[in-house]
């Protein structure tokens, strides 16, 4: 029963959202984007709700080096990687040990995520982002590093609009909000 409940809460959030992104519904300059480990159930909903393609995009959070749940940064598919310098400066590492544990972490998620290109995509390479909508979904689970390097990897790829779309639960940051063009909660 609970597995049907959270089906439902998903499918009343992706229409709740659907109707504050109906200006991009059938739009062919549209495409619905999320994360592989957040909102991809919600992102495919709100595909078929609006009738805009969705893709996977994949980013993975670079773990401190230290014993609590933060990132220092994220690296994405696009091998775009932003730092959090705020967490970096924190660190109580010696700068020659943190630069050494920063590039292992970066060669690890670059393996995860050559391995899950591989799982996910079987040779399709990602959609055209040139002068496009990017509808960028996500259900409050993915890490603000992820969001971030993402965000301005769909940049860097020539998007001409970014809408991050979130549950009206989820708080969007300052450094988030500065970064897309508009957000719908």
């Amino acid at each position: 029963m609970n597995a049907h409940r959270n089906l439902l809460d998903v499918e009343e959030l992706a229409a709740t959202m659907c109707g504050r992104l109906v200006r991009y519904r059938e739009d062919p300059n549209s495409i619905l984007l999320s994360l592989l480990n957040s909102g991809l159930g919600l992102a495919s909903i709100l595909s078929g709700l609006l009738h805009v393609p969705r893709h996977v995009f994949i980013a993975e959070k670079l773990n401190a080096p230290c014993k609590c749940p933060c990132s220092i940064g994220a690296l994405t598919e696009t091998n775009f990687i932003y730092m959090d310098n705020q967490v970096i400066a924190r660190q109580q590492w010696p700068y020659r040990e943190l630069r050494a544990y920063i590039e292992r972490e970066l060669q690890n998620q670059r393996a995860e995520i050559a391995r899950q290109k591989q799982i996910h995509r079987a040779g399709f390479g990602l959609p055209e982002f040139g002068r496009r909508n990017v509808l960028f979904v996500n259900d409050g689970t993915a890490d603000s590093t992820e969001l971030i390097a993402s965000i301005e990897s769909f940049r860097r790829l020539g998007a001409a609009r970014i809408v991050l779309a979130v549950p009206d639960t989820i708080r969007v940051t300052r450094n988030i909000e500065d970064r897309v063009d508009d957000w719908v909660a």
